[in-house]
């Protein structure tokens, strides 16, 4: 009994005698996991995913301690470069100057026509020696096309028309995950898909959480729901559906849910499907709607 520790399920076999429990004849003690110590509050993680040109795409933000509770905060930002994007706008800032934004430029990519003639790019530290050169400048993130000569134009409208300006530009995926964490009131309310239910519960079997705080900052009421669960179908009968629900890559608990009748079902690949494919044993991903009491609007089949 050194190895075992509070918290831990185990299995274990009793021997009986005229069928009165005796002692133990097997224990099997599972290993423990981390041992921690310090503050416990609530962390809600906000999973944010957005598609950016910007030449100064955000970074990872220095978590922050919270003076009143010590509950850290703080901002987890991950970029991933994409395919780059082909793109011809421009805006006319005067005469010899057509400004790109706060893009990156794949270099080698650039061209600009005007009136139809190609004109030639320069490096920016060389020294135009004809009317045909152009230079791309970056100043604070931001890139500009300076010309030596006029343009044929005097306003944004006459430049679209006599201009002609192509590059790729970098885009980037960013996946941001805003950390904010909250004291638990000793009086919580919690709800599980809609349904009273412990804390514990609710945290383990929740997937997504609305909350409310008072105005100590201490949560007293956490709605939590199935968003994007991983599951298993078990069964389908009409539009109740039970699953086995997976956590942390296993099998965890059994659930059943409700479908509601104008519910998006899809495969993997976007491909509309009906609730007709669907199967025992597929492997799905759903999410339910409070505001449709919390029955199934949305579920992708991954296999």
């Amino acid at each position: 009994m050194e190895v075992a520790k509070k918290g831990l399920k185990v299995s274990f076999k009793v021997w009986l005698k005229n069928n009165v429990p005796q002692y133990l004849t097997y224990l099997e003690i599972p290993a423990a996991g981390l041992e921690g110590q310090g503050i416990i509050g609530v962390s809600l993680i906000d999973f944010r995913t957005n598609i950016s040109d910007d030449s100064t795409p955000p970074s990872l933000a220095a978590p922050s301690i919270d003076d009143r509770t010590q509950l850290v905060n703080g901002n987890v930002v991950k970029t991933t470069d994409l395919n780059p994007e082909l793109e011809t706008q421009f805006q006319f800032v005067d005469s010899k100057k057509l400004r790109l934004g706060s893009i990156t430029v794949i270099p080698g990519t650039l061209k600009v026509k005007v009136e139809g003639k190609e004109y030639k790019l320069i490096d920016e530290k060389e020294e135009f020696t004809a009317d045909d050169q152009y230079k791309m400048v970056v100043s604070k993130g931001v890139t500009d096309l300076v010309f030596k000569a006029d343009l044929p134009a005097k306003n944004q409208s006459e430049a679209e028309t006599k201009v002609e300006v192509s590059y790729n530009k970098k885009v980037y995926e960013i996946k941001t995950a805003e950390i904010n964490s909250f004291p638990i009131h000793e009086d919580v309310y919690v709800e599980l898909n809609g349904k009273e239910t412990s804390l514990a519960k609710a945290l383990y079997r929740g997937t997504y959480f609305y909350t409310l705080a008072n105005d100590n900052g201490e949560i007293v009421y956490i709605n939590a729901f199935y968003k994007d669960a991983e599951a298993v179908v078990r069964s389908i009968k009409g539009n109740i559906m039970e699953v086995t629900l997976i956590k942390y890559g296993k099998a965890a608990f059994v659930d059943t849910v409700i479908i509601e009748d104008w519910a998006n079902i899809s495969d993997s690949t976007g491909d509309v499907l009906n609730l007709n494919d669907l199967r025992a044993g597929d492997k799905i991903k759903f999410s339910v709607d409070p505001d449709s009491g919390y029955k199934v609007v949305d579920i992708i089949k991954i296999k």
